[in-house]
């Protein structure tokens, strides 16, 4: 139903920008108003619908790893969030496969360099538009990047 097809009274909009849309079939009504933030929300509505939020990892809420140590915890949690968030990424056992070579490879006393970019880019290609993993993806590859010289 849009706006011009909206009964009169049933759904006008309301002082502050708020809206409320009613739909067919007697299914519970949603109000989204105005100066309102949303995150990590997920909304699905109907029969078989299915809806997932992950909150991403923000600058401040996420240590940036420093030592191998902390990269090793960071890419046991990277992986733990990639398992979980499968519906978000276009090849999700493509991801795992790879941020669990980039973890053994940057494990070796002499990590190959070329081979770990190579790890970076293709699990950054992997994670694409999963927009709650991006910034997770991004702060691992400038933590390789330092601790191991890449470019």
């Amino acid at each position: 139903m849009t706006d011009s097809q909206v009964p009169d009274g049933a759904a006008e909009p309301e002082p502050g920008g708020e809206r409320q849309r009613r739909r067919r079939g007697g299914g519970s009504d949603v109000r989204i108003g105005a100066n309102n933030t949303f995150t990590g929300v997920a909304i699905a509505s109907g029969d078989s619908s299915r809806a997932s939020a992950h909150v991403p990892r923000t600058a401040a809420e996420s240590a940036r790893p420093a030592t191998r140590t902390e990269l090793r915890r960071y890419l046991t949690d990277l992986i733990t969030e990639l398992r979980t968030t499968e519906e978000e990424l276009a090849d999700p056992a493509a991801a795992v496969v790879v941020a669990t070579e980039l973890a053994a490879e940057a494990e070796e006393e002499q990590p190959d360099r070329y081979r770990l970019a190579g790890m970076l880019a293709a699990l950054q290609a992997a994670v694409g538009g999963a927009t709650s993993l991006t910034g997770a993806v991004t702060v691992l590859v400038e933590a390789v990047k330092r601790l191991f010289g890449i470019a």
